[in-house]
């Protein structure tokens, strides 16, 4: 890895980290999902629009069923995260998650994509998994015991399904050649499809969504 993107992938986990604890400290929710989704989406279709409009519209089937199916992971994804971070602790949630997430993508990378795994990318996943481990000993309290064996089962649970669309990113985009916005914008626009009229439907729902702007 070159030193650009080493530095793109540390920055990028400093936003991701902000993000996630943006989200605990909002209470999460469905509200809250499609209030980052449609700012997401209202910042980057400009630029998709700009720069890959012309050849999105002639991307063949297959291409719009692995960005649809995608977004479906990534709605999912979102859901159990934002339900983890109410149920469970974030300090316990979000290492989790964060952890057996890269690790779950490096097995399928290495199995099912034949990729060759380094003596030292390999020490690294297992420092990685070791700290989760270490994180499921909390001692004698059973208050604390409950709060860990509840972060630990969200945590798992989500990295599951980041390693599902990492995976499937990672295929898209390296493997077939579709640029990063002509993939992930028009997900974004699907996602916003599958949780909009469910929340919005509802007097809660659309109560927490106009909360959630004003908050912002």
């Amino acid at each position: 890895m070159n030193a650009i993107a080493l530095a793109l992938v540390f920055f990028a986990a400093v936003l991701h980290a902000s993000w996630n604890f943006v989200s605990k400290k909002s209470g999460g929710g469905s509200s809250f999902v499609l209030l980052y989704e449609t700012f997401a989406f209202l910042i980057y279709m400009p630029l998709l629009y700009l720069v890959d409009f012309k050849r999105l519209l002639s991307l063949p089937l297959e291409m719009w069923l692995l960005i649809i199916l995608s977004a479906v992971l990534h709605v999912i994804y979102t859901i159990v995260l934002q339900t983890g971070y109410r149920k469970a602790d974030y300090s316990v949630v979000y290492p989790t998650a964060r952890g057996t997430g890269p690790a779950f993508t490096v097995l399928v990378a290495v199995f099912l994509f034949g990729e060759k795994l380094a003596p030292l990318g390999f020490a690294g996943i297992v420092c990685v998994l070791l700290g989760i481990v270490l994180l499921a000993f909390p001692g004698k309290d059973k208050h604390l015991k409950s709060s860990l064996s509840k972060g630990l089962f969200w945590g798992v649970l989500t990295g599951v399904f980041i390693a599902s669309y990492s995976s499937l990113d990672g295929f898209a985009i390296q493997l077939i050649g579709l640029t990063p916005l002509m993939y992930y914008v028009p997900g974004m626009a699907v996602r916003l499809f599958l949780l909009g009229p469910g929340i919005l439907s509802k007097e809660s729902g659309r109560k927490s969504f106009k909360e959630d702007i004003k908050k912002r």
